[in-house]
């Protein structure tokens, strides 16, 4: 499968955007754990503090796991194979 410049940047820029909502999600989980209070409501598959930062920490090591194959694959392919 040939990836074309314009997609690999498309795929990279939106596992950033994913990576950096992972990293907020970690940082309003582990401040409600430390505060002793509860997240915002009205998200049926987050309800607990730790749910959010257990999974913004599974969000953000995905992503970045993904954005790391993208990069090697970039790096060390033949320079044909990404299209121009």
């Amino acid at each position: 499968m040939k990836l074309t410049k314009e997609f690999i940047l498309i795929i990279m820029v939106f596992l950033t955007i994913f990576f950096m909502a992972s990293i907020w999600a970690i940082d309003i989980g582990s401040s409600g754990m430390l505060a002793g209070i509860g997240t915002v409501k009205g998200f049926n598959f987050v309800r607990t503090p730790s749910q959010q930062y257990h999974l913004g920490l599974a969000l953000a090591v995905t992503s970045f796991f993904i954005l790391c194959i993208i990069t090697i694959k970039i790096l060390f392919s033949k320079k044909n194979e990404v299209a121009q």
